[in-house]
């Protein structure tokens, strides 16, 4: 399960939890927020999740496996390029993808 807590006070209040079986890890799963404030996190070991801003449900998969992501460690989103960047754990693969813009 994954805890949102309270940003603006930043006293660590509990806002939300998350609890769904994409987010089965044995650690705390990467998350990327990007420059729009879409929260990004690493669902399983093949996908990239987009969270509601509260942390209360998963607005979409991103990417997947059938995109061609495995294992992703990093991710980086930049609305000035148009492009989501993603680099994989255990092989040398980065993959460009180009974003929709808003």
């Amino acid at each position: 399960m994954r805890t949102v807590t309270s940003w603006s006070p930043r006293d660590g209040t509990v806002i939300s939890k998350l609890a769904d079986p994409a987010f089965q890890w044995g650690y705390l799963p990467p998350m990327h927020v990007t420059e729009s404030r879409q929260l990004l996190v690493f669902g399983n070991s093949t996908s990239i999740l987009q969270v509601d801003r509260d942390g209360r449900y998963i607005v979409k998969v991103v990417v997947d496996l059938h995109d061609g992501v495995k294992s992703p460690c990093s991710v980086q989103c930049s609305k000035l390029t148009g492009s989501l960047i993603i680099g994989m754990l255990n092989n040398n693969k980065i993959i460009e993808f180009k974003t929709l813009p808003k």
